[in-house]
């Protein structure tokens, strides 16, 4: 149902005003069947693992608001960020120098919380606006 990388809220969040966040791992089980998938979504307060029937996604595109469009875009680019940084340091982990990986580590946790940054502007937006 979900992929990685899309932003949902908690469905029993009402007006998206509390609750966003991005699906970060796909679980699938074991029968293959993806209405028995888990998720692991990353809220602004961790990772949760959750089943789809909790969550609802959160539709780019349909917006009648230009501020939320905006941080909605900003939000993928953000995360499309990080999830490069995060596999590129997945990868670099016992292959680089120390020095390399502490760069690579500390670009990571910058893009995280421009990550955080941008998830905290949508919600503070949805609480305010209502949109």
């Amino acid at each position: 149902m979900f992929r990685v990388g899309t932003l949902v809220c908690l469905r029993d969040a009402s007006d998206d005003t509390e609750g966003i966040g991005t699906v970060v791992n796909v679980i699938p089980s074991d029968s293959r069947l993806d209405v028995f998938a888990l998720y692991d979504v990353d809220f602004d307060w961790g990772i949760d693992t959750l089943h789809a029937s909790e969550l609802r996604p959160l539709y780019m595109g349909i917006s009648s608001c230009d501020e939320k469009e905006t941080l909605l875009v900003a939000h993928k680019k953000a995360f499309d960020i990080y999830i490069r940084g995060v596999r590129e340091l997945a990868n670099a982990a016992g292959v680089i120098a120390h020095t390399e990986f502490e760069f690579l580590h500390s670009r990571v946790r910058t893009a995280r919380r421009f990550l955080a940054e941008i998830r905290k502007q949508l919600n503070d937006h949805a609480v305010k606006h209502g949109c």
